[in-house]
């Protein structure tokens, strides 16, 4: 009677309880660990993020060039692209910066896209600093 009251009595985990428990733990662990790796500035979707949403803002300003009759400057920077529209006299200018990846390095220079739309011929080099290169 004695030992079946200091069993009752003991405030320990079962064998189960402790395997539900580290299996819990190991989940949240590696939960984190993947969405931390999928949001990070040092990711390949980081990379594709930033291309999609500059891809999105060229065909913006060619848009607003075409249609709006507003020329559409687009600078790029070491870290930054600048994309500065309504660029006639007596329109104001609208500005959108968009902030390169921490893995990735842009080359300094401006690109005009004019009334009718076009840009004209220029070759820019972009560097991934990932180890694919994507």
């Amino acid at each position: 009677m004695l030992t079946q009251k200091r069993i009752a009595s003991r405030s320990a985990f079962t064998l189960v309880e402790s395997l539900v428990v580290m299996g819990i733990v190991g989940s949240l662990l590696i939960l984190s660990m993947t969405t931390r790796q999928a949001f990070s500035h040092h990711s390949p979707r980081a990379e594709q993020a930033f291309w999609h949403t500059l891809n999105s803002n060229w065909q913006e300003a060619q848009y607003a060039a075409k249609y709006r009759n507003q020329r559409t400057s687009i600078a790029f920077h070491q870290h930054e692209v600048v994309f500065k529209s309504g660029l006639k006299e007596g329109q104001p200018t609208k500005l959108h910066q968009l902030d390169y990846p921490s893995t990735l390095v842009g080359p300094e220079h401006e690109v005009d896209i004019y009334a009718d739309s076009h840009a004209d011929p220029q070759r820019l080099q972009f560097r991934s600093k990932l180890k694919n290169g994507n």
